[in-house]
């Protein structure tokens, strides 16, 4: 029988550590942390630990480390906050808090995937895959292909309506089939998306005005 065995210290040494830090009062950590990438930043939504316990917030990354007051009056409630001017690249962020002595909180982890420029590039609008119009009406129906690989939060049009005059329609959240109300037939659809690379992301990035071409 193999045994196996374990080095202890004697009871006194082994509490001595911790009771000399017994008295300290560390700060609570950020409850509930929702992060948001954005367009070359990103956003976090957090509680602030209640009792005034936490005088700042630290975000410590691989090069640089930010820190943010947090008033008294904001202590146990909902907050938020922005870093921006990043880059366009995955960061990975240490944030805790201090209390006013300088004693951290424990650390938590947090990812972020920022998009910019190399992002918008790789948008294109929508392309139609097919129109109806129903007999006695001048609704046009209008289907676009989808775009799988991201979120589409808002389509806007600009078309001239059987009373010439010029139409600007903005739809949030749209779905793959649209209805322009009084199209008049044969005229001009322009048409602008607004794209965003995951649920929850801040900042919605648009693409450059296209004239549709109709099948």
């Amino acid at each position: 029988m193999n045994l196996w065995f374990i080095s202890c210290s004697k009871p006194d040494e082994f509490y001595k550590d911790l009771l000399a830090n017994s008295d300290r009062n560390y700060p609570g950590k950020l409850q509930n942390i929702v992060p948001s990438n954005g367009y070359y930043r990103f956003k976090l939504n957090y509680i602030i630990p209640p009792n005034n316990s936490a005088a700042k917030i630290v975000l410590a990354g691989v090069t640089d480390t930010i820190i943010f007051d947090i008033p008294n009056e904001k202590s146990g409630l909902k907050d938020s906050l922005y870093v921006d001017k990043l880059k366009e690249t995955s960061y990975r962020f240490s944030i805790y808090t201090l209390n006013k002595k300088g004693e951290s909180s424990i650390k938590q982890n947090i990812l972020f995937k920022i998009y910019g420029d190399r992002y918008k590039s790789s948008l294109s609008t929508l392309n139609v895959k097919s129109k109806f119009t129903a007999v006695g009406s001048s609704d046009l129906r209008l289907i676009f292909f989808p775009d799988n690989a991201n979120i589409l939060v808002t389509s806007m049009f600009q078309y001239t309506d059987v009373n010439n005059q010029v139409v600007d329609y903005k739809i949030m959240n749209p779905k793959d089939t649209v209805f322009l109300i009084n199209y008049k037939t044969g005229s001009d659809i322009h048409m602008i998306n607004g794209f965003i690379p995951n649920k929850g992301s801040i900042d919605t990035i648009f693409t450059q005005k296209k004239l549709l071409k109709l099948p």
